[in-house]
C-alpha cells in the first residue's frame, strides 16, 4: 500500500517543488541555454539549424539512398511526415542523452544548497525545449504549405504536456542512476540510436511485417509519433487505443520516475 501512496505522492511533490522554485528554474535554464551557445559563431541560430540539418541528413538517407516513397504522397508531404516524427524524437533524444551526467556536473551547486536537486533534471528538459518549440513551428508552417494543417493542431499543447511528462519521468529515473553507473551514458546513447531506426520516423507502422509488429507495439516512441502526426497532419488516423497508450505511458513514466527520484535523491548527494 505504501508503494502506491509513494507512487502518487512523489509526482505531486516534484511538481510542487518545480512550481515553488519556478523563477530559479527559469533563470538557471536561461543561463544554461546561454552557456550552451556561448562562443558559437552562429549562436541561437543553431536552434533552427540543428533540426533542419538533422532532417536534411535523415531525408537524404531515406529519399536518396533507400528511395523511400509513399503512394499518394508528394515529396513535401513526405518531408512533413518525417519532420513531424523527427522533432519529438530529437526532443526525447537530446534530453535523455545529457541527463545521465547532469547531477555529477552540478553536485557543487546541490551540496552548497544553491539549487534544489529536483530542479536539475527539469532544467535539462528546459534547455532542449526551445529547439523543440522552433521545430514544431517549422512543421506547422510546412504542413500549412502542404495543405495538411487541420483543427488537430489545437491538440498540440495537450500532446506537448504528455511528451514533457514522459521525458521528465525518464530524466528523473536516469539522473540518479547516472551517479552510480558511470557507463550509463554510453548505454543510453546506444539505445537511442537504435530507437531512431526502430521507430516509425521515416516509415509507417503498417509497413513493418506482421512478424516484427511487436517491435512497434512495445516501443513507446511509436505512440508519441502517432499522436504528433495526428496534430500536424490532417487526415492522419490514430486509433483510440494508441491515444490511450500514449497517455498511460506518459503519466506512468512520470509517476515512476518521480517516485524513484524522491526515494534515492538523498543517497545521490551522500554518494558523491
Amino acid at each position: 500500500m505504501s508503494f502506491f501512496v509513494t507512487l502518487f505522492k512523489s509526482p505531486i511533490q516534484i511538481l510542487y517543488t518545480l512550481f515553488q522554485y519556478r523563477k530559479l528554474l527559469y533563470s538557471t535554464t536561461k543561463f544554461e541555454l546561454q552557456k550552451r551557445y556561448a562562443g558559437s559563431l552562429l549562436g541561437y541560430a543553431w536552434l533552427v539549424l540543428y533540426p533542419l540539418l538533422f532532417l536534411s541528413v535523415y531525408l537524404f538517407l531515406w529519399l536518396v539512398i533507400f528511395k523511400m516513397r509513399f503512394p499518394g504522397y508528394s515529396e513535401l508531404a513526405y518531408v512533413v511526415f518525417v519532420f513531424s516524427g523527427l522533432v519529438p524524437f530529437l526532443f526525447v533524444n537530446e534530453s535523455i542523452g545529457s541527463v545521465t551526467t547532469v547531477i555529477k556536473q552540478n553536485i557543487h551547486l546541490i551540496k552548497n544548497v544553491i539549487i534544489p536537486i529536483d530542479l536539475i533534471p527539469a532544467r535539462v528538459v528546459g534547455v532542449v525545449f526551445p529547439s523543440f518549440i522552433i521545430g514544431s513551428l517549422l512543421i506547422t508552417i510546412l504542413s500549412a504549405v502542404n495543405g495538411t494543417l487541420s483543427w488537430g493542431i489545437l491538440l498540440l499543447p495537450f500532446v506537448m504536456i504528455l511528451l514533457i511528462a514522459f521525458i521528465l519521468g525518464i530524466c528523473l529515473l536516469l539522473a540518479p542512476l547516472g551517479v552510480f553507473l558511470p557507463d550509463l551514458s554510453n548505454i543510453v546513447n546506444l539505445m537511442m540510436t537504435l530507437l531512431m531506426f526502430l521507430s516509425p520516423i521515416a516509415f509507417k507502422s503498417d509497413m513493418v511485417p506482421s512478424s516484427l509488429q511487436l517491435v512497434i507495439l512495445v516501443n513507446p516512441i511509436s505512440y508519441i509519433l502517432e499522436a504528433f502526426r495526428y496534430v500536424f497532419i490532417g487526415g492522419h488516423e490514430v486509433f483510440i487505443w494508441q491515444w490511450l497508450m500514449f497517455i498511460i505511458i506518459s503519466l506512468a513514466t512520470f509517476c515512476i520516475g518521480a517516485s524513484f527520484f524522491q526515494r534515492f535523491k538523498g543517497f545521490v548527494v551522500d554518494y558523491e
